[in-house]
C-alpha cells in the first residue's frame, strides 16, 4: 500500500510543480526509499538516478539534500551485496556531512557507522577498526557511556576484531554492550539480538561451541519476533546456528538451519545475490561433512536443489541434556 501512495505523490509534484522541480525529486527519493523498503532495488536505482541529477543541477553537488539522495542511491547497492559501488557514494555523502553538519551530527555519525560496515564487508579491516573506533569515540562524546547508541558502536568494533581474529579482545566489548542494551532497551529489541549474534560469532571463534548456542538461539528468536521468518537478519541468525550446531557435531539440524537461511535470501534477492553465494558455501560444507553425495557444491543447481529440498523438511527436534 505505500509504494502506490508515494508513486501518486510523485505524479502530484510533476503534475504541479513539473518533472525538473526540486519537489518532485523530493518525491521520486521517496518513493525510491519505499521501494527498497519492499526489496525492489531495481525500480529504485533509476528514481534515485533522476533525483540525482535534478538536485545536483539545481543546488550542487554539496547540499544535504543532494547527500540524502546519495545516501539512499548507496543503501540501494548496499542492498545489492555491491560494496564496491557503494563505497565512494557514503564517502561522498560522510565528506558532505561532515563540513555542512558537522563530525558528530547523528547524520554524520549514521554515514560513518555505514561507511565502516561496508569496509569492514570489503575486508579492509584495520581500515574499519580506525572507522569504528572514531564512531564509538564519537558516541561517547555525544551521547554518554552508558548510552544505546555508545552500545552499538562497541558492538560494531567488536565484529571487526572477530573478524580480524581477535575475538578474544572483541567478547568483553560485546558484553559491555550488550549488558547497557538490556538496561536501556526492551528485551526484544533487535539491537540486543545483534549483540547477542556477535557475542555467539565470537565465543564460537574461540572454540566455545556450547556457550555461543544459547545466545545464538536467543537472536534468533529476538529477530523471528521482530522481523518475521523471512527476513535477512532471521537469515544471519540461522547460519550462525548453523555453524554453531555443526561444531558441536549435529550435522543434521546444521544443513536444516543453513538450507532455511539460503531459501530465505533466495526468496528476498534471487540466485545472483552475494550472500546467496555464501551460504550456499555454508551448505555445503554441512553438507559434505554429513555425507551428503548428491551435493556437488555451488554451481551445480540439479543437485543442489534436491539436497536443499532434503534439508528444508522439517527437522526433528534435537535433545539437549
Amino acid at each position: 500500500m505505500l509504494q502506490p501512495l508515494a508513486a501518486s505523490v510523485v505524479e502530484l509534484a510533476e503534475l504541479h510543480f513539473g518533472s525538473q522541480h526540486l519537489k518532485t525529486a523530493k518525491a521520486l527519493t521517496n518513493l525510491a526509499r519505499v521501494a527498497l523498503m519492499q526489496t525492489e532495488s531495481a525500480s529504485a536505482e533509476p528514481l534515485l538516478r533522476r533525483a540525482l541529477a535534478l538536485q545536483e543541477q539545481a543546488l550542487g553537488k554539496d547540499h544535504p539534500d543532494t547527500a540524502r539522495t546519495l545516501a539512499v542511491l548507496g543503501g540501494c547497492y548496499q542492498g545489492r551485496g555491491d560494496m564496491l559501488a557503494a563505497e565512494p557514494l557514503f564517502q561522498r555523502v560522510y565528506d558532505s556531512r561532515s563540513r555542512l553538519l558537522g563530525a558528530d551530527h547523528p547524520l554524520t555519525l549514521g554515514t560513518l557507522d555505514a561507511l565502516a560496515h561496508i569496509v569492514t564487508e570489503l575486508g579492509r579491516l584495520p581500515e574499519a577498526e580506525s572507522l569504528c573506533r572514531r564512531a564509538l569515540a564519537a558516541r561517547q562524546r555525544t551521547a554518554g557511556t552508558a548510552d544505546p547508541a555508545t552500545a552499538s558502536a562497541m558492538t560494531t568494533l567488536g565484529e571487526v576484531l572477530v573478524k580480524q581474529g581477535r575475538a578474544e579482545a572483541a567478547e568483553p566489548l560485546i558484553r559491555q554492550a550488550l549488558a547497557l542494551q538490556r538496561q536501556h532497551l526492551p528485551p526484544e529489541h533487535p539491537n540486543i539480538g545483534l549483540s547477542m549474534w556477535h557475542l555467539a560469532e565470537a565465543l564460537r571463534a574461540q572454540g566455545r561451541a556450547d556457550e555461543a548456542e544459547p545466545l545464538a538461539r536467543q537472536s534468533l528468536a529476538c529477530w523471528e519476533s521482530a522481523f518475521g521468518t523471512e527476513h535477512e537478519w532471521t537469515s544471519w541468525a540461522l547460519i550462525s546456528l548453523a555453524e554453531v550446531r555443526l561444531a558441536l557435531g549435529d550435522c543434521d539440524e546444521a544443513a536444516h538451519l543453513a538450507g532455511r537461511a539460503l531459501a530465505i535470501y533466495e526468496r528476498l534477492y534471487g540466485p545472483a545475490h552475494a550472500q546467496v553465494a555464501i551460504t550456499q558455501a555454508v551448505l555445503a560444507r554441512v553438507l559434505a561433512l554429513r555425507g551428503d553425495a548428491a551435493y556437488k557444491g555451488p554451481g551445480h543447481r540439479p543437485n543442489r536443489d534436491a539436497a536443499v529440498h532434503r534439508v528444508l523438511m522439517p527437522c526433528a527436534p534435537h535433545t539437549r541434556a
